[in-house]
Order: C-alpha cells, then sequence, then structure tokens
C-alpha cells in the first residue's frame, strides 16, 4: 500500500503571539500599553523574520496582532489623556480666583 504523507506548514510562533498579544491587550483594560507594544514589536519581527525565511505562513495572523497592538496602544494613549484631564480639572475645580 502506498503511504500517504502530508506536509503541514507551521505557523510563526511570533505571529501568534502578536495575534494573541494584541487581542489580549485590547480587550483587557489592566497592561494594555506593554501588550500592545509587545503585539507590534513580535508582528514585525515575525513579518521580517517570514521575508528572510520564505516561509509566509501565518503572515495575516502578523498583521492582525500588528494592527491590533497599534489601535490598543491609541486606545490607552486616547484613555490616559482623557484620565489626565479630568484629574487636572478636578483639582483645579476647587480653586478659586481672587
Amino acid at each position: 500500500m502506498d503511504e500517504i504523507t502530508t506536509t503541514q506548514k507551521k505557523n510563526n510562533g511570533m505571529a501568534t503571539a502578536s495575534l494573541v498579544l494584541g487581542i489580549v491587550g485590547l480587550v483587557c483594560c489592566c497592561g494594555t500599553l506593554v501588550l500592545s507594544v509587545l503585539a507590534i514589536i513580535f508582528g514585525v519581527l515575525a513579518k521580517s523574520e517570514m521575508k528572510r525565511s520564505g516561509n509566509h505562513e501565518g503572515e495575516g495572523m502578523a498583521t492582525a496582532g500588528f494592527v491590533l497592538g497599534i489601535v490598543g496602544l491609541v486606545v490607552h494613549l486616547i484613555s490616559i489623556m482623557i484620565w489626565l484631564l479630568l484629574f487636572v480639572s478636578k483639582t483645579h475645580a476647587g480653586r478659586h480666583l481672587v
């Protein structure tokens, strides 16, 4: 009998890590900044490794993780700015100009 062999290409581990970190960084509110930055870094590293090796399995995951990392980073920075504006406005609200 002939054996049927299947070859399965492996996804890039950094692409998977980028996607997972991007999703978790966007969904969770604690540690979003760090996770989003790591998602961006892993996405860039995965893309460069794919370009170097020629194996483009997981390229979509790397791109999605990179984009989610950028979105998470922007959302987190906007929330920090809003929080700071609210904090400053509350501290100055008690002061009266004489």
